[in-house]
């Protein structure tokens, strides 16, 4: 727990007081509404991420956290708590990515409004029975500081399916406050936090993904005398790395595959073919975290 309060006091810039927006009107109507409704698979929060005298974010207000998970709310008003309730699996990369939002969120080209720009995240929590659910996590901005960061933060969690030891992908998305897409602040998130793909990577697989770039180089830097011998392209293909590590074919295909695995689990999509995975993980600087084999 003191690793995990820590790593907290670090993910998190300070803020000022909350002075956005002057009216609370707004934002009672809106959690008015949600109580009302009160969904069986939905549960809220509120966190003051200026936190205590410690720095520790409190959660503020919450609803209906008995009803989805079977904690008591005074209970799951601690943040170190909730935290500690996501799989360890998934635990400290959910806190990068939560970091990295953060700071993406307070340098966004528009400024922040009330319940407006969101950012969603997939993860893993137990309940009190001691048994894991997916839940998907939606992040709101409810009160900012002068400077337009944020102090208050909505959080609103929608129960998805039982765990059943099935990875999910996290699948971070950000949305702005006319609800399109931002892929832009997508790729800066995971260009702050893709040492995290790296780290999964075997020595070997950081290996086959050096290979694929020193190849990939030879041949665009003298396209006419450095193309591919197997595919008569510039394309790298798999008999490249194969003859370039002495490496069988069956045991480069196994490592492609892992290394797939991974990649699509952490973008959260799927790749064609090895060369767009591995390009993807090129642009968003994975070559900086892969030196050491």
């Amino acid at each position: 727990m003191e690793k995990l309060t820590q790593r907290v006091k670090e993910g998190l810039p300070g803020a000022g007081a909350p002075v956005f927006p002057q009216s609370d009107a707004g934002i009672n109507a809106f959690l008015d509404k949600l109580v009302a409704v009160a969904h069986h698979d939905e549960y809220y929060v509120i966190i003051d991420l200026n936190g205590d005298e410690q720095g520790i974010p409190q959660i503020i207000w919450s609803s209906g956290i008995q009803r989805c998970l079977g904690y008591d709310e005074a209970e799951a008003r601690n943040v170190i708590f909730t935290l500690d309730l996501i799989h360890e699996q998934y635990r400290d990369q959910f806190m990068r990515f939560a970091s990295a939002a953060y700071r993406i969120l307070s340098e966004f080209d528009e400024r922040l409004e009330s319940l407006q720009q969101r950012y969603i995240i997939n993860l893993p929590i137990r309940k009190a029975n001691g048994k894991y659910v997916w839940v998907k996590q939606m992040s709101m901005p409810l009160r900012m500081d002068a400077n337009g960061r944020i102090v208050h933060q909505m959080n609103c969690y929608t129960i998805m399916s039982g765990y059943k030891g099935v990875k999910l992908p996290f699948a971070p998305r950000i949305y702005d406050k006319s609800s399109q897409r931002r892929k832009d602040l997508e790729e800066k998130l995971f260009h702050q936090v893709i040492d995290i793909l790296a780290r999964q990577l075997t020595a070997t697989e950081r290996n086959v993904l050096k290979t694929y770039i020193k190849l990939s180089r030879n041949g665009s830097s003298d396209s006419h005398h450095r193309k591919s011998k197997h595919s008569g392209t510039n394309k790298v293909v798999r008999r490249d790395i194969e003859e370039e590590l002495g490496l069988e074919a069956s045991t480069i295909r196994t490592h492609l595959t892992h290394i797939k695995e991974k990649a699509e689990n952490f973008f959260s999509g799927v790749f064609y073919d090895f060369n767009e995975m591995f390009e993807t993980m090129v642009k968003f600087g994975v070559e900086k975290h892969i030196s050491e084999s």
